[in-house]
């Protein structure tokens, strides 16, 4: 088993794939990793590239992008002049500013079994307190993407046509059973109760 581990290092294969695959008596005596690395051919094993398609709605409007290829995120473009205002305080009461930023796409098509969250921009959120608000696209979502960014300082900030908004991670959907239970089974680590502070500061 370690060794088949090995062979599938780097490739695109889950080791629940993997099980089944072994369960079903499906590996091959002769493994080829080609077939099962992404980086080198299609195989059978390997689940399909998830698609997502977008409408143009505002002709100033984008494709997300990938600053480089193995990134986790792609990036969200302003399609509008628009200003985030500061918060302030107003007759005793902390206002907090904020702003919707269009970016002139509408979801038209997501693969099944996945969607994709909106993210902070590092450099927006360290440097200018410009935090995005919620941002959960689910797969049956057909309609546009608009992101909400709250201002945390005290200054206005001003998104130019083209500036990068937010980013977004692709995220698999799991089948997920819940039910009650009577019993509380015991964990796999020594965590237990441990609550707030419980691993320290």
């Amino acid at each position: 088993m370690k060794n088949i581990l090995i062979l599938f290092f780097g490739c695109n294969i889950t080791q629940y794939e993997l099980g089944a695959l072994l369960y079903r008596k499906q590996i091959p005596q002769k493994i080829n990793p080609n077939a099962f690395c992404s980086k080198t051919g299609t195989n059978s094993y390997m689940s399909d590239p998830v698609i997502i398609k977008f409408v143009k709605t505002h002709p100033a409007a984008q494709l997300p992008t990938k600053a480089h290829k193995g990134d986790n995120c792609f990036d969200l473009y302003c399609c509008e002049e628009t200003v985030v205002p500061a918060s302030r305080v107003v007759d005793g009461a902390f206002v907090v500013g904020k702003a919707v930023i269009p970016v002139g796409l509408t979801v038209g098509y997501i693969s099944p079994g996945f969607g994709f969250t909106t993210k902070n921009k590092s450099g927006l959120s360290f440097k200018h307190n410009l935090i995005r608000m919620a941002g959960e696209i689910d797969n049956g979502y057909r309609s546009d993407l608009g992101v909400m960014l709250v201002n945390l300082s005290n200054k206005d900030y001003k998104f130019e046509v083209g500036d990068k908004c937010v980013q977004f991670k692709v995220e698999k959907i799991w089948d997920t059973v819940l039910s009650f239970t009577e019993n509380i089974e015991e964990a796999e680590d020594e965590r237990g109760d441990g609550g707030f502070g419980s691993t320290g500061r």
